[in-house]
C-alpha cells in the first residue's frame, strides 16, 4: 500500500470517526437541553449556551461529514477506475481467448487431416498397383496441403502472439513436410518399378 493510500484511508477514518464523536456529543447536548424545565433565568441561559454548543457540534458534525462524503466519494472513484480496467482486461481477454480458440481449431482440422490420410492409405490394401498409386497421390496432395494449412498458422499464431501454438504448429508443419517427401520418393519407386 502506498504512503499517499494510508494517508487517505486515516483521513477517512478520522472523518469517519469525528463523525461519530460530534454525533454523539449533539445527542448528548439534546438530552441535556430536554430536560431543562426552562422555569428560571439561570435555566434559560444554561439551554441557551446548551443551544450554541448544540450548532457549534452541528457544524463540526456537518464538517466531518462532508470530509468523510468526499472520502468515499473519492474511494468510489478508485474503484470505479479500477472496475473499467478490469472490464478493459476483461474484453482483451475474451478476445484474446477467441482467437486463440479459432488458432487451435485449425490446429484440430490438420490432425484431422492426418487422420484421413491414414485412412485413406488403409481402404483398400488389396487393391491393385493402380488404386494404391491414386491413393498415395492423393495422400501426398492432403497431406502438402495440411502441410501448407500448418505454414499459414505458423504465422498466424505469431501475429497473434502465440508462442507456444507456433511451434507446435511448426513442429506438425515440419513432420508433415517430411512425411510428404518420404511418400513421393515411394511414389517415384514404385512409378519406376511399375515402368
Amino acid at each position: 500500500m502506498t504512503k499517499k493510500k494510508k494517508i487517505d484511508e486515516s483521513e477517512l477514518a478520522r472523518s469517519g470517526a469525528g463523525v461519530e464523536e460530534e454525533l454523539e456529543e449533539l445527542e448528548l447536548l439534546t438530552r441535556r437541553a430536554k430536560k431543562l424545565d426552562l422555569a428560571s433565568r439561570a435555566e434559560i441561559v444554561r439551554a441557551a449556551e446548551l443551544l450554541k454548543g448544540a450548532l457549534d457540534v452541528h457544524g463540526k458534525f456537518v464538517a466531518h461529514l462532508t470530509a468523510l462524503t468526499q472520502g468515499v466519494g473519492a474511494i468510489r472513484d478508485r474503484q470505479n477506475a479500477a472496475v473499467e480496467i478490469l472490464q478493459e482486461v476483461s474484453t482483451a481477454l475474451d478476445a484474446k481467448r477467441q482467437e486463440y480458440a479459432a488458432l487451435e481449431d485449425r490446429f484440430g482440422h490438420i490432425g484431422a487431416a492426418a487422420r484421413e490420410i491414414d485412412a485413406l492409405m488403409k481402404v483398400g490394401v488389396d487393391e491393385g498397383p493402380e488404386a494404391a498409386t491414386k491413393r498415395l497421390g492423393a495422400a501426398i496432395a492432403r497431406l502438402s496441403s495440411a502441410a501448407d494449412e500448418a505454414s499459414v498458422l505458423v504465422v498466424d499464431a505469431r501475429a497473434a502472439g502465440f508462442p507456444e501454438l507456433e511451434r507446435q504448429a511448426d513442429a506438425t508443419r515440419q513432420q508433415l513436410t517430411a512425411l510428404v517427401g518420404k511418400l513421393e520418393q515411394v511414389q517415384r519407386a514404385s512409378g519406376s518399378t511399375q515402368e
